[in-house]
């Protein structure tokens, strides 16, 4: 629940007047930021889903420098989709 101990009107009227949740303890400010371009109030200044999707990927690649998304061969893999 990312407003705890608040009514669902409370909360609307908040966010209509630009409130954002807090950075969560537990979050990197990487993340939060990939959060907060998700919450730009024109729209087209939203972050789309493949600007997240590169966002996230390059959060994961930095912090875990074990994988890389980007090398991946996806056919080396079968999906149950296509079985």
């Amino acid at each position: 629940m990312p407003y705890p101990k608040k009514t669902i009107d409370t909360v609307q009227k908040e966010v209509a007047n630009g409130y954002q949740m807090p950075c969560p303890l537990h979050c990197g400010q990487e993340v939060y930021s990939v959060m907060s371009g998700c919450w730009e109030k024109e729209a087209t200044r939203r972050s789309n889903f493949d600007q997240i999707l590169k966002s996230l990927e390059r959060i994961l690649e930095k912090t875990h420098n074990y994988l890389s998304l980007n090398d991946l061969d996806e056919g080396l893999y079968a999906s149950t989709l296509d079985m």
